[in-house]
């Protein structure tokens, strides 16, 4: 995070756009780093509008984590410490797209247990990093499964 009060910086966008951000007012008070964050937010809603639902949360006694998800996805896949990152964060994943999982192979048991494995292994990673980020989605994909397995179960049971 750039902090020394200069002219800004200019990172490209997606779709050949370029995005400008202010530099991080370090030494200004909390109002005005709010007002600077409220700034950063309404240009990246603009630039990902309709693709990517954005905000930040306060991190006390300074500084700002900056997330995003998916336009229609459940969870943050994204929590970076600049809207740089996170501008370079949605490139990333919009390049490089999850693939369809299959898990008709794996009991639901299985499943479970595996669900278990990535949840020990998110903890233990660092939050943001690329190991984190794929075994978040890793375990949603499998929470989608079980839940699919157990709406079918039901509306089997239920004829």
């Amino acid at each position: 995070m750039i902090a020394d009060g200069g002219a800004g910086g200019l990172l490209s966008g997606q779709g050949g756009g370029a995005v400008a951000f202010e530099l991080f007012p370090a030494s200004t008070s909390w109002a005005e780093q709010g007002l600077w964050a409220d700034r950063q937010l309404a240009l990246l809603r603009s630039q990902y509008k309709g693709r990517s639902e954005i905000w930040y949360v306060p991190v006390h006694p300074v500084g700002y984590r900056w997330c995003a998800r998916p336009a229609g996805a459940r969870t943050s896949t994204i929590a970076v410490g600049t809207p740089e990152d996170l501008v370079a964060e949605i490139r990333r994943q919009e390049e490089s797209p999850a693939r369809g999982r299959d898990f008709s192979d794996l009991s639901a048991s299985e499943l479970e247990r595996a669900h278990r494995d990535l949840a020990i292994s998110a903890a233990l990673a660092v939050p943001s990093s690329g190991a984190y980020l794929m075994t978040v989605t890793q375990m949603q994909a499998i929470d989608a499964e079980l839940g699919a397995r157990r709406r079918t179960a039901v509306s089997q049971e239920a004829s």
